[in-house]
């Protein structure tokens, strides 16, 4: 099975099949990709007409971060 992987210019390309090329450093980057690549597999599939999108937005692939509680920031006790 190939190994795919998600690379920025600054990672090590070893042991890797097929490079995809993306800014990989941040949440709203990588959202952006997964959406991107999210939506071509439904057309590849024939689920989604090859000018169709789907319903998601890039939010929805974006991870949210939870509030953390004050003094928990650093895995101390509070």
């Amino acid at each position: 099975m190939p190994v795919i992987a998600l690379c920025d210019t600054d990672n090590v390309f070893a042991g890797v099949d097929f490079v995809i090329p993306v800014n990989n450093k941040g949440r709203r980057a990588l959202a952006v990709v997964y959406w991107l690549l999210a939506r071509q597999v439904l057309r590849e599939r024939g689920e989604l007409p090859q000018d169709g999108t789907i319903p998601q937005t890039v939010d929805d692939f974006e991870t949210k971060l939870a509030a953390m509680p004050m003094g928990r920031a650093s895995g101390g006790e509070a």
